[in-house]
């Protein structure tokens, strides 16, 4: 199986009517609750390790603040889409449409780290501005949530002899590095890796990424990377873009060698299937997302488990339900259920800002319900212009998701939270 290319194994559409689209024609039907998976918005890059400064014979750009951070340029392009989830949910009545949401109507819960808890705080200020919500993480900042990351706090650990055979069923029989020829071959050409210095001490004239630093797959306990070309590919695409969407001059964006959305798409093969084979596989993902999924499909169904901790209780009661984590926790979670997707100019399927949103819908006469789940994001041109986004003007992209074992664009709450169970790992149960 060639993972390259982008797989769509569910039903995508495009909505086109935004968020007041309804689950089906009988308009009658009201949203009643959303629960959040958010990734963090447009942060520095987290690492800047010496063999960056060995593939281009270029200086790498400076930014506003340390690594891994949130930008202050980020926490706008979240305020924008955050004004744009208000506008959207005053229109069908999930906030009011003027003043504060009562007391517990909203919880928003992040990650231990700056760019999550900055990234809550902007769509508070944004959604919610003057209401006194406070945002929520876990006591002890110094570690990441094991919501999040229940396999880097060793809540439970692989078997990475059935990783490892996994993800080489993913890849099939043809070499990884061959199925990533085309994405290499765009990033040679952006770092001017010829004259870098890694070349200049090979002593080649044509010099390639997979003959400098082969992949090789390393799996533990933890969790898969590939290191070599297939890494440092995923990462340097990643910024690259991270540099466009915060607004860099196009001299140093790529040092101005991406020019097209064509080389965006290609030089993102590698991120999407670097992100598919370690983040997406099965194995992986059902042990990293199994506390994410237990607490979405909970709070879908207003339940709180006898033994529920404070998160997990407030989650039960809430309306709106705002989980900020990674680009990881969202290629996790789609995994577990199956999902996949090719976003519409974007080429980053878990792009900073971007939203995996869970809805309830209720029918008030018959009770009947159904779930919904969607992605909202900024598209590569809207982060780039930080385009105001609104229901009656330019709205950020907006994708429906149909889970493969559910009927048309929506599935009953039963199906959907005897789905996540089964998709669950016992060993990596987690209660916040």
């Amino acid at each position: 199986m060639n993972i390259a290319p982008y797989v769509l194994s569910v039903l995508l559409v495009a909505s086109s009517n935004g968020w007041t689209a309804q689950p089906n024609s009988d308009d009658e039907w009201q949203i009643s609750k959303v629960v959040i998976l958010n990734r963090h918005g447009v942060r520095s890059p987290t690492k800047d390790t010496a063999l960056m400064q060995q593939v281009t014979p270029d200086r790498w750009p400076a930014w506003p603040v340390a690594l891994g951070e949130l930008t202050p340029r980020g926490g706008q392009l979240l305020q924008l889409l955050g004004h744009y989830y208000q506008t959207a949910w005053q229109n069908n009545g999930l906030l009011p449409a003027q003043g504060c949401p009562a007391t517990g109507h909203m919880l928003v819960w992040a990650d231990s780290e700056q760019r999550t808890r900055a990234t809550g705080q902007a769509l508070i200020d944004a959604v919610a501005p003057n209401c006194g919500i406070a945002l929520q993480s876990q006591a002890d900042a110094s570690q990441v949530d094991p919501l999040f990351h229940p396999l880097k706090m060793g809540i439970c650990q692989l078997n990475p002899k059935a990783v490892r055979r996994s993800i080489q069923q993913q890849l099939g029989a043809k070499p990884v590095d061959q199925q990533f020829a085309s994405a290499y071959q765009q990033l040679a050409a952006t770092l001017n890796l010829n004259a870098a210095p890694l070349c200049s001490a090979q002593q080649q004239g044509d010099c390639r990424l997979p003959q400098l630093l082969p992949s090789r797959l390393h799996v533990n306990h933890h969790g898969a990377g590939f290191k070599g070309a297939l890494g440092l590919a995923s990462t340097l695409s990643e910024i690259f873009l991270l540099q466009y969407a915060e607004g860099m001059p196009d001299s140093q964006v790529g040092w101005g060698r991406i020019a097209q959305p064509a080389q965006w798409q290609q030089l993102f093969t590698a991120h999407n299937g670097y992100f598919a084979l370690t983040q997406k596989n099965p194995l992986i993902a059902s042990a990293n997302a199994t506390p994410l999924l237990h607490l979405i499909s909970n709070a879908l169904q207003d339940h709180a488990p006898a033994n529920g901790g404070t998160l997990a209780q407030q989650a039960a009661s809430a309306k709106i339900v705002w989980l900020i984590g990674h680009d990881t926790n969202i290629a996790n979670v789609a995994g577990a259920l199956g999902l996949n997707w090719q976003l519409s100019e974007q080429p980053d399927n878990t792009a900073p800002g971007l939203a995996m949103i869970f809805e309830r819908w209720q029918h008030p006469r018959s009770q009947r319900e159904q779930i919904k789940i969607k992605l909202v994001y900024q598209t590569l041109p809207q982060m780039r212009a930080m385009t105001p986004l609104s229901l009656h003007g330019e709205q950020p992209g907006i994708i429906e998701l149909t889970l493969p074992q559910c009927t048309g664009a929506a599935c009953t709450p039963s199906r959907f939270a005897a789905l996540s169970r089964s998709r669950q790992v016992n060993a990596c149960q987690y209660q916040p």
